[in-house]
């Protein structure tokens, strides 16, 4: 019973969206930062750099951030429908409630790597590419 269950377990993981393939090429993070709005909420804003060579207008992405001792703080959602263009960049800011990204607030930023993951994306054309 225990071996079914585990192996149901491992089923369902290989299937979530948020563990599924994704490329981590397609977009990099060249710059972000994080404030405190309030007590309760912290604006993150970042620059995402485009290597396609055809505009983006719309993804299915998030943004990741790892210490250096390899904890992983987020992911977070990239706004899905974005004007991106050909090897261009987007600015993106988000606000984000408690126990979501403050321990960026606290982190030497020399300690953290930022990465993007990208599930699927449409181009300027209507060409798609989903990364599975």
């Amino acid at each position: 019973m225990r071996r079914i269950l585990l192996g149901l377990a491992l089923a369902l993981i290989g299937a979530s969206p948020a563990l599924s393939a994704c490329n981590d090429d397609l977009l990099t993070i060249s710059n972000w930062s994080i404030k405190p709005i309030d007590s309760h909420m912290n604006e993150l804003s970042f620059t995402l750099r485009s290597s396609a060579e055809k505009g983006i207008r719309m993804l299915d992405a998030q943004v990741r951030f790892t210490d250096r001792l390899g904890a992983t703080i987020g992911p977070l959602t990239i706004q899905r429908d974005v004007a991106i263009p050909a090897s261009g960049s987007f600015t993106g800011t988000r606000v984000w409630g408690p126990f979501t990204i403050e321990r960026l607030l606290d982190v030497n930023a020399e300690d953290i790597t930022a990465h993007t993951c990208v599930h699927a994306v449409v181009y300027d054309d209507g060409s798609t590419d989903v990364f599975e």
